[in-house]
Formats: structure tokens, sequence, C-alpha cells
């Protein structure tokens, strides 16, 4: 956040980032669990009775950078995986119910959460007003989105975070002579009210 960007005219209020999907609905709140999920080495054990699983934290780790991802696991999330938008209209059983819940990836929300402070918030004015912004985020007429650009060779953080910023990263094909084979567009939703990412389109 910035102290910059305030939310309503009083200044009581400030804006937080455009990755804050979390703002009290169903008692969710961003910065405790932003807080808390890192601390968490590893998610309960997988499965039930004799099935049971203990799994480490290298493992949950390993889990979520070189495999498929399953979901397993009952830990706190920050809704930024498209598979957390669940949705009556979408389901065969209500997708509040706890028994059909879907799960969570706890590895890959643990290294979400360190790697929330790389992208980089400013405030800048737009429509009259000081908005915060993050690199590689953009906000048009469809709301806010951010884009991914996917390269071929090893990256060094900050080749990435130049690669974010970069004034062509949303136009098709610009970014080829530094490695980019294309760019992933994910566009935050609204969902009732519970806000959520959507999968990422190729940009084209």
């Amino acid at each position: 956040m910035s102290d910059a960007a305030i939310k309503n005219d009083k200044g009581e209020l400030i804006d937080p980032t455009p990755l804050c999907l979390l703002c009290g609905q169903g008692h969710q709140h961003f910065l405790e669990r932003l807080a808390s999920v890192p601390r968490e080495p590893a998610p309960p054990p997988r499965g039930k009775g004799r099935n049971t699983v203990a799994v480490s934290a290298s493992q949950c780790l390993a889990e979520a950078l070189f495999s498929p991802w399953h979901r397993q696991d009952s830990t706190p999330s920050f809704r930024w995986d498209p598979a957390e938008d669940v949705r009556y209209a979408l389901m065969a059983r209500d997708p509040t119910d706890r028994a059909y819940k879907a799960g969570t990836q706890h590895g890959a929300n643990r290294l979400a959460a360190v790697g929330l402070a790389v992208l980089t918030l400013a405030p800048k004015m737009r429509a009259g007003r000081t908005r915060p912004v993050v690199v590689g985020g953009a906000v048009d007429s469809d709301g806010f989105s951010f884009a991914i650009p996917i390269w071929r060779d090893p990256a060094t953080l900050a080749a990435i975070r130049v690669l974010l910023s970069h004034p062509d990263l949303r136009k098709p094909g610009k970014l080829k002579h530094l490695c980019v084979d294309h760019v992933v567009v994910a566009q935050r939703i609204s969902v009732g009210k519970f806000l959520n990412f959507a999968r990422g389109r190729l940009l084209t």
C-alpha cells in the first residue's frame, strides 16, 4: 500500500494493492494471511485413516515448482489461483460445502506470499485520483489485469522485474528480442462479494 493513494475523500482508508483480493469477506483478511501463510512450513497430513500422508516443507515447495498441481491441502490461500473461482452455476453441489470445497497448493501460496514483495507498488494519478499500481498490472475498461511474461532462458530476479515493467509488455511479439516467447494476462474478476483471478489468456 501507499499512503499517497487514499480510498476516500476524508483520508480515512488507504487504497490497497490491486492484488489484495481479501477485504474481510467471509472473515478473510489479507495482511493477517500474508503474515501467517509463509510461517506454516507444511500443510496438515493429506488423506484419511491409513491413507494419511505427511508432507514436508521441501516437498510441498517442490510440488508447487516442478509438478502438476493437485490442490490437496486445506490451508489458507489468497484467491490468486483461478481454481478458487467456484460458483453455483458451475458446480454440481454447493461450492461452500466443506466436504466439496476445493483444496489449495500450500507450497505455491507460501512462495507467492514471499514473492509479493517483488511486485513494487507506487501511487499513480488515474481518473483524477491517486491510485496504487503494481509492476505487471494495468487497468482498462474490464478492470485490473496482471501480465506474466514467459521467457525461454534462465533469468535473474532483476531481469524479471524489468520485463514486468517494460512498456511493451502487453504488445504481442515486442519482447522476443529479450527471449520472451509469449505473455499471459490474468483478469481480476468479481464473483458476488468475492474477488478472484480468472485463468490467464494468451496475449495475441
